[in-house]
């Protein structure tokens, strides 16, 4: 099985990142996926990674990994060059 990537960009809205990451999460082909969360603010990142560490735990079995960045290069690394 491929390994997918979600990067979500603005991750400290913290009721919509629960609303679309959720529903991502509990989705059969996206439950192993990477999460990548990004938001320059730290405390509003901080929270939206707790909650989706939390969903991911109950309702998911901690399947996919969640990463939070306040600079971008983490969650969404160079393409490959050509």
């Amino acid at each position: 099985m491929e390994t997918r990537k979600i990067a979500f960009l603005g991750a400290g809205g913290t009721v919509f990142a629960k609303n679309v990451l959720g529903d991502c999460m509990v989705t059969p082909s996206l439950a192993q996926a990477e999460f990548a969360l990004y938001d320059i603010d730290p405390e509003r990142l901080k929270d939206s990674a707790t909650m989706l560490e939390t969903l991911n735990r109950n309702m998911n079995g901690s399947r996919a990994p969640v990463v939070a960045a306040t600079t971008a290069a983490k969650p969404l690394p160079a393409p490959p060059m050509l």
